[in-house]
Formats: structure tokens, sequence, C-alpha cells
């Protein structure tokens, strides 16, 4: 036990390095309505997995679980079923946050609602395919926030679609080229309420932007010069429901001006009258690329 230690500050409730056995004893004795649970699996700890049937039968640790308002889950790229944790705990229904870390997810329901969820960290987790990650997003009808961070162990995810229409805080990072570093690999955004948004991204070769006319601050880190950004690896953009507002001007001539590579940036004008001015703007901004072919619809 020299190696296991317990945190307790304030409502937050940090396990880790504890035997199964021993983490099950500790959360059956709980008895807190608002508490915050990290567990943390880093030597065959698999208790959502190969340990299920104990938590079948933990009754205190199911009536905790229905009044859990933030959990998080760090398997160390271990599998993850979302689908058991989500029906045999019954956490859905008042769970406000959700922090998903190093994990491969197995089963995204569809017929699940995360109802009450405003939160959602996506921290380097693997999942099977582009649909599961549009899967995981639509039983969050009202998500607020939404932070995601890749890696090379995303290796499954080609395009991650973000169609949120309740988001107002977006947050990418991406670390590293996807394993192989072939293909195509980006976003598609499509967030009609969002007004914060910030993306650091070093190798996505697509980027989609569909609709974003409430945008207040936007950060979009683009380093050129640097061999693993993503000025070096965007060949195609584009812009779905383009307003001109200072904001979306902002990002995009930041985009144009820094990807080196970029051979066509698409914009949809959606204001006829300004259509003319915001052709203007655009065609004379800097650009990175000399071969950058610009669309203006």
């Amino acid at each position: 036990m020299e190696n296991s230690h317990i945190q307790r500050r304030d409502d937050t409730i940090t396990i880790n390095e504890l035997p199964d056995d021993l983490l099950l004893k500790i959360l059956s004795s709980f008895s807190i309505k608002d508490v915050v649970a990290r567990v943390c699996y880093q030597n065959g700890g698999d208790l959502f997995g190969r340990r299920l049937d104990a938590v079948t039968h933990l009754k205190p640790y199911v009536a905790l679980n229905r009044s859990l308002r933030e959990l998080r889950i760090d398997m160390v790229y271990r599998c993850l079923d979302l689908n058991e944790i989500l029906y045999i705990n019954n956490i859905s229904s008042r769970l406000e946050t959700l922090v998903l870390e190093k994990l491969s997810l197995v089963d995204v329901p569809s017929d699940v609602s995360l109802k009450g969820l405003k939160t959602l960290h996506v921290l380097s987790v693997k999942f099977s395919s582009d649909e599961s990650v549009k899967t995981l997003l639509s039983i969050c009808p009202r998500l607020e926030d939404l932070v995601v961070r890749q890696s090379s162990y995303n290796t499954n995810v080609e395009i991650f679609t973000i169609n949120v229409p309740t988001l107002t805080s977006l947050s990418i990072y991406t670390s590293s080229q996807p394993k192989g570093g072939r293909g195509v690999h980006g976003f598609v955004i499509n967030t009609p309420s969002l007004k914060n948004f910030s993306i650091r991204d070093s190798f996505s070769s697509y980027l989609r932007f569909e609709n974003m006319p409430n945008l207040v601050r936007a950060n979009v880190n683009i380093v050129s010069g640097q061999p693993d950004s993503l000025s070096s690896h965007l060949e195609i953009f584009e812009w779905r429901r383009y307003y001109g507002t200072g904001q979306e001007r902002k990002v995009a001539k930041h985009i144009l001006a820094n990807a080196s590579r970029l051979k066509k940036a698409t914009f949809y004008s959606e204001s006829g009258e300004k259509h003319g001015m915001m052709v203007k703007d655009l065609e004379c901004a800097a650009r990175g690329s000399k071969a950058c072919q610009l669309v203006i619809c």
C-alpha cells in the first residue's frame, strides 16, 4: 500500500493505483451527493470491464452514481464500454461533466440521452470510426463546452465531425500526426451557438466550418515554418455560412496567410448585402500558398 494513495480536496476524490477489491470497498462507503469521481487504472485494473459483475451488485455505488454530477475516467489506453457504464450505473440523467481520457471506446450507445451533460472532454480517446464520434455527440442534447485532444493514438477517425447546435465553447488540440501520416484527417464544425473557439492543430489536411455566426472570441494557432504544424498539412479549407464578422474575418485571414500547402479555400457567403465587400476583403488577404484557389460563393 506504500504506492497507493487517495487525495481528498473539497468535493474532489482522486483514486490512483489501487487494487480493484480495495477500490470497490472504498466506493461502496461513499455517501456524498455531489461527488467527483476519478478512476485511474495503470496496472490491469479494468473495473468497468472484467469486474463489471462486482459493480452490478454494489448497491451503494449504484446509488452514488445516480446523483453523480462529474465523472472522469482515465483508462490508460484500455477499453471502455460506455453503454454498460450508463445503463448499469444509471448516471445518464444527472451527469453534468464527463471527462474521457486515454481510453478506447468499445460501444457508444445511440439510445441513451445524456440530457444533463453540459461539459465533455475527449482527451486522447480512440473511437471505432467517424460515426462513433457523431453518435457520442448526438446523445448530448444540451452540451455547451467541448474539449477535444487528439494524438497519434486516435488512428480510426479521419474526419472528426462536431455538429452540436447548443455548443458555446470549443477547444481543439492535436499533438502529433496520426500513424501512417497519409489520407485525409481533419474536422467538420457546425456550431451555430458557438461564442468561444480555440484550435491548435498540427496535422489536419481538411477543415470545414459550417456555421459560427455568434463567434465572439477565436484563437487559431497555426504557426508557419514548423514541419509538424497545420500550416504544413492543410490542403482543403471550407467555410459554410460565412457572415464576415470581425472574428470570422480574423480566423479566415490567419488561415489563408499561414497555410503554406493550401490548395483550395471555399467560402459560402450568407450576407447578400455585404457579399461584394467580403469578396474584396478575402481576395486582398495575404496568402501563404501561391497555388491556393480562392472560391467565394
